[in-house]
Order: structure tokens, then C-alpha cells, then sequence
């Protein structure tokens, strides 16, 4: 079975289409993903920043845009991308408000350990978690929250830093940290894509 009736099977493809749809689980899901990160990140506790990896719900619009694209359905894949975009931007604001309300109790450290990264051998790791969490995806015996996770790995941190740095008003951060996410975004996508466009036959 390629691609086509794969994507074409009426389970696979009503989920896909299922999870484009924003609804009030899918925002409270980015929210608090993004408070914990943002959390983690002023703490410096990496634990915390796993629990927020495996809440972030990034990975199923991701899927959904890169298999529509694949496809030709124009349509929902702009409707997926714009609510990815949508769920970025509210992840953003959280994070930009959970710093300042973080400073304006006094919460704030002197020093904030983390550092987006945006070397090339990140992209080579989000290109690798893109495929991880695209098979998982399709792969009906595994786990969604690992799936996720392989996402969330990549894209969760960059986003907290991006809202700190916007709370700050830090262009050097801004722009570091927009590049990390684009970094990671753009790994992720393009591993899904090799994943669905090159799918073996059964």
C-alpha cells in the first residue's frame, strides 16, 4: 500500500483532519507545555523541562500539515500550518507572561543556565526526531505521548526562551532563540516528510 491510500485509508485520514481542529484541551495543553518549559528553564531543573516535552501537543498538526501538503490538499494543509502557528504563538505569549509574572515576585535568577543552540548538528538531530515521531505517529502499536515527545524534544525549549526573550526585550536572545526554533522546526518537517513521502509499500 503506498502513501496515497495510506493517507487515503478513512481512519488514518480522519485523524489527521481531527487533529487540525483547536479546541480548548489542544490550547491548555500548549499553555501549561509552555509555563512548565518556561518554569524549567528558570529553574534550571531539566525534569521539569521533560514533563513539558511530553504535554507540548506539536507533533499531530505537524503530521497532518506535511501529510496534506504530500497529498495536494492545499486546503487543510494551509488550515494545519496556520494552526500550528497559532498553537507557536500562544505557546510564545504564555512563556513571555509566566517570565514576567516569574520577575515581578522576585522569582527570577541572576542567571539563566540554557542557551538555544543552533549549530547544524541540531538540525541533523531534528531532522532524526522528525522521523522518530512521524512513524510512531503512523505506526498504530505505539506510544502518542513518546511521538510527541520526540517533538517536543526540539521545539518546546526555543519556544519558552522566545517568549522570555521577548519579556525582556532582548534582540540578541530573540534572535538567538528564533533560530533555534526555526532550527528545529525546519529538521522536524523535513523528517516527517521523508517519513510519509517515502513510506515503504506494505
Amino acid at each position: 500500500m503506498g502513501l496515497g491510500t495510506f493517507f487515503e485509508n478513512r481512519k488514518i485520514l480522519s485523524r489527521a483532519e481531527d487533529e487540525i481542529t483547536l479546541d480548548a484541551d489542544f490550547l491548555w495543553l500548549s499553555i501549561i507545555a509552555s509555563v512548565l518549559a518556561t518554569m524549567a528553564i528558570l529553574m534550571d531543573d531539566q525534569y521539569i523541562l521533560i514533563g513539558a516535552m511530553l504535554v507540548a501537543p506539536f507533533l499531530d498538526p505537524i503530521i497532518s500539515f506535511v501529510g496534506f501538503a504530500i497529498l495536494g490538499k492545499l486546503r487543510d494543509a494551509v488550515l494545519a500550518f496556520v494552526t500550528l502557528m497559532f498553537v507557536y504563538a500562544i505557546s510564545i505569549m504564555s512563556a513571555m507572561i509566566t517570565y514576567l509574572l516569574a520577575e515581578l515576585v522576585g522569582f527570577v535568577p541572576e542567571v539563566v543556565v540554557y542557551e538555544p543552540a543552533t549549530g547544524g548538528e541540531y538540525f541533523v538531530v531534528a531532522i532524526l526526531l522528525g522521523i522518530i515521531g512521524s512513524l510512531m505517529w503512523i505506526w498504530p502499536k505505539t506510544s502518542n505521548t513518546l511521538a510527541g515527545l520526540s517533538i517536543g524534544i526540539s521545539l518546546v525549549p526555543p519556544l519558552a526562551n522566545i517568549g522570555r526573550a521577548l519579556a525582556l526585550w532582548d534582540v540578541q536572545a530573540l534572535n538567538v532563540s528564533a533560530q533555534a526554533f526555526l532550527i528545529s522546526l525546519g529538521g522536524v518537517l523535513i523528517g516527517s516528510f521523508l517519513v510519509l513521502y517515502f513510506r515503504p509499500k506494505d
